[in-house]
């Protein structure tokens, strides 16, 4: 029987990122479970997908494990000595002089930048809707018996945490940096304290280039809006009666795990500028350029190339892959690397369909509550350059359509009237900016990014989780 492969993600391709995904599966069964996964590059963005029937094993099996909280206490604290590991050892690499590093220190470092990746994804992972999964349909159950119709209200205000997230704090950070008249070296540290703002961008030069653009932005087209979570949430509970323990315990989990995939964003978003010198000196060691080794060669080659294997023609192998590449893993197996024709003809056997979207109406889960019609701008996740270019052509009011959001859209979003993503569910970095800002937002709709276009008018009903196509 053939397997259906259903979408996952979509963003830019970095290698580092996309190879350590499939490692998750063959590494880490504390917490995942073997599963396949095909992600594949068309030239210009890379998607993931996965078996649907593997998908609902998470969503059955695995998910289930969340409700027990001795199992959650426990992986909460796995969480935190693997995080602490992470970044004492990327605020290491930040500081470390490669001006005369050898291969073998290379090697070491690349395959522990590689293996901290693969962790921060394993995490990451487990805060998808797949593994809330049944924590989010205890606590309708809970608030349906409770609120009737305004369930789902209740519902967005307990998964929201009072506490800030990463962005908020950065966002506090800067407004007291503009009024200082902040110098260079002060533009820096901010940077250092929260790379993921400048993701993608290795010098210097360009990061204070964007920050000091920045330091001239207008003011925002929405900004957070002041509530008293904990006084809502503690009304909330107080009407549940006898369920009170059990929806306090599920709302904080999935708080929680809003929170913590922030942070991972905040990492492995933010560890590549951290990285900056220990990547230029690997490209320039291998005579590669960064861009070309960051998103075209693997891991294993790379190795290869630092122990002084060949790999083949270099040349030809990263033109073959700017075209297209796929990686492969299904489980139990290896992870394998296809471009060119192979990689097309696997897309084409596995996922292609002769089916065209429907692209009059789009259904995925309401993050926040609310309706709104605009024109549609589609955002696509990537690095500096391309955050600059989207920043300067989104308009206030439009609708933002992404495959996720990533922590550096927060100037784009709150411009947004709407936002409409692929990917992520209640507990993801839009859901959590939507209700921060209070504006209507539908998560995990699969298709937004390939059915609708540029202009296309749209209505976001974030009460059904309904998108409409209303004009072209």
């Amino acid at each position: 029987m053939k397997k259906e492969y259903v979408f996952m993600w979509s963003s830019v391709p970095t290698m580092p990122n996309y190879w350590a995904t499939p490692m998750v599966f063959h590494d880490r069964h504390d917490y995942f479970p073997q599963a396949d996964i095909f992600q594949y590059y068309d030239g210009s963005v890379i998607t993931a997908y996965m078996v649907a029937d593997q998908l609902d094993r998470f969503r059955t099996e695995q998910s289930v494990n969340y409700l027990d909280p001795t199992y959650f206490a426990e992986y909460e604290a796995q969480y935190e000595r693997e995080k602490r590991d992470w970044w004492d050892w990327i605020r290491h690499i930040e500081g470390k002089d490669y001006e005369r590093a050898t291969s073998e220190e290379l090697s070491a470092d690349h395959r522990q930048f590689l293996l901290n990746m693969r962790d921060a994804i394993c995490f990451f992972g487990s805060t998808r809707p797949e593994f809330t999964h049944a924590a989010e349909r205890r606590l309708e159950e809970i608030l349906r018996g409770a609120y009737e119709e305004n369930w789902s209200a209740a519902f967005t205000t307990l998964a929201t945490s009072p506490a800030p997230d990463d962005v908020q704090l950065e966002s506090r950070a800067w407004d007291i940096l503009k009024g200082s008249s902040p110098t260079d070296a002060a533009l820096l540290a901010h940077a250092s304290r929260y790379p993921w703002l400048v993701f993608g961008q290795f010098t210097d030069k360009g990061v204070l280039a964007f920050l000091r653009d920045r330091l001239h932005e207008p003011a925002d087209h929405a900004a957070p809006v002041a509530r008293d979570l904990v006084r809502e949430q503690r009304e909330i509970l107080d009407r549940l009666g006898s369920e009170r323990q059990e929806a306090e315990y599920l709302s904080r989990f999935l708080q929680s795990q809003g929170l913590r995939r922030m942070d991972i964003k905040a990492y492995w978003a933010g560890c590549y500028f951290l990285a900056r010198r220990f990547w230029l000196r690997l490209a320039l060691h291998l005579n590669i350029d960064l861009d070309d080794l960051l998103k075209y060669v693997t891991p294993p080659e790379v190795d290869r190339l630092l122990r002084g294997e060949a790999i083949g023609d270099v040349a030809k192998l990263l033109e073959t892959r700017r075209r297209t590449y796929a990686i492969q893993y299904e489980k139990g197996g290896e992870i394998i690397m296809l471009a060119g024709d192979d990689a097309r003809a696997k897309f084409k056997e596995l996922i292609q369909s002769d089916e065209e979207p429907d692209a009059t109406e789009l259904k995925g889960q309401v993050a926040c509550v609310g309706s709104y019609r605009g024109k549609v701008r589609k955002v696509v996740a990537g690095d500096l350059d391309m955050l600059t270019d989207a920043i300067n052509a989104f308009q206030p009011g439009e609708v933002l359509v992404t495959s996720m959001t990533q922590p550096n859209m927060m100037v784009i979003a709150k411009r947004a009237g709407a936002i409409v993503t692929d990917e992520g569910g209640i507990t993801s970095h839009a859901a959590i900016i939507s209700r921060e800002l209070n504006i209507p937002c539908i998560v995990g709709c699969l298709k937004a990014m390939r059915t609708l276009n540029d202009g296309d008018e749209v209505e976001v009903d974030a009460k059904k989780g309904i998108v409409r196509l209303l004009k072209t």
